[in-house]
């Protein structure tokens, strides 16, 4: 016999009342469970300035969708998202210059491709996965293949044109990895170093317009890891230790610790048809440049040493046809220089030969031989 002081009816009007209430709880867990979180950092500088989106990849097309608000916190951003789709991150913003502290805007944004699975991720954003990111997208609508396999494919080849490590995964590259004992085959370190040194040889303080931009032309156009790494070919001669040092001088990283990179590291994206560091045990010198254009009417060649010395360096610099004629094209060069004391680079101009006829590419190599036996050179003939 069942024996109470509360009426029946109330005892049901609680037993609902609990229902509805663990219906909603659990309703409310089967509402997040649609969605993960992406989350990560943009590595390219720190930001005066930063503006992160995410937009939906249609994987047929390729095609972007609408913008999805992305929170922002210093160089770190973070959103919740449908599971099981591809989207890209891309952040816009201002950021300083790795090399000289000077503010750098981004006229185009850094970019990211990311699967999106069942499980939160994180994936930074940084030139390894811009340049993969460009890959995949130019690949996607003749693409018949998995999405996840085109972007393992895309990230093979940025390693390989890289020189990063195979089974490097971009987006995993950090900097607040690098630690006392990283070494120049770190693929952290080789990422740091390398975005450095495109942002040194920036023309003006526009990312993408005046320098970046041409080099994501070709990288993306390129048929082979090797063609990929010749558009960084103006890096061939940049020195581990000094693009180092003027980072932790001036990009502002707190966390990056001293290095000392044994055997004085040097890059090279020209001969060995990846981006490969080469440490010759010293110092040493490189003629390094980019495409000469006929309308400019002048090309900039750079020497660049691998370290700077205690005296005056001086280089013979001189000029060989190949298809472009002396005297008909450009003004022939043999001229001795010197790089002073101090110093790691000096540059030195070609003049070129305008005349208003349409005619094909055709080259020149430019020669160097140094004068110096304690800088022997490391890469000595650049075709233009």
């Amino acid at each position: 016999m069942f024996y109470t002081d509360t009426p029946i009816k109330e005892l049901l009007l609680l037993s609902i009342i609990s229902l509805a209430l663990l219906s909603g709880c659990g309703g409310s867990s089967s509402s997040n469970a649609s969605t993960v979180t992406i989350s990560g950092s943009v590595q390219k500088g720190l930001f005066n300035s930063l503006i992160v989106n995410v937009k939906p990849v249609n994987v047929q097309t390729g095609k972007l969708g609408d913008a999805i608000p992305v929170n922002v916190v210093g160089q770190n951003y973070s959103v919740a998202i449908n599971k099981n789709q591809t989207v890209l991150v891309e952040a816009t913003g201002v950021f300083l210059n790795d090399v000289n502290g000077s503010p750098v805007i981004l006229d185009q944004p850094v970019t990211s491709i990311v699967n999106v699975g069942s499980q939160n991720i994180a994936a930074n954003i940084n030139l390894a996965t811009t340049l993969t990111a460009a890959k995949i997208l130019q690949a996607l609508p003749a693409s018949t293949q998995p999405v996840a396999n085109l972007i393992n494919q895309q990230e093979t080849f940025v390693n390989s044109a890289l020189g990063f490590p195979q089974g490097t995964l971009p987006a995993q590259l950090d900097y607040s990895k690098i630690k006392s004992t990283t070494v120049v085959t770190d693929p952290d370190l080789q990422l740091l170093l390398l975005s450095a040194g495109i942002v040194g040889t920036l023309t003006g303080n526009q990312f993408y317009a005046d320098g970046f931009g041409s080099i994501m032309d070709g990288f993306v156009n390129a048929a082979t890891p090797a063609e990929a790494a010749s558009t960084l070919a103006n890096l061939t001669g940049l020195a581990a230790n000094v693009v180092y040092q003027q980072v932790l001088q001036n990009a502002g990283y707190n966390f990056l610790p001293g290095l000392s990179l044994v055997g004085s590291p040097v890059l090279s994206c020209i001969s060995a048809g990846t981006c490969a560091w080469q440490t010759p045990g010293g110092p040493t010198v490189s003629v390094v440049g980019s495409t000469i254009y006929e309308a400019e009417g002048q090309a900039r060649i750079t020497v660049r040493l691998g370290e700077a010395s205690a005296t005056v360096v001086r280089v013979h610099v001189y000029t060989a046809s190949v298809t472009a004629t002396e005297g008909v094209d450009f003004i022939g060069m043999d001229k001795y220089f010197d790089i002073a004391a101090g110093d790691t680079q000096a540059d030195i101009d070609l003049n070129i030969i305008i005349d208003p006829l349409v005619e094909a590419t055709e080259e020149i190599n430019v020669i160097l031989e140094s004068s110096n036996a304690s800088y022997p050179v490391l890469q000595g003939t650049r075709r233009y």
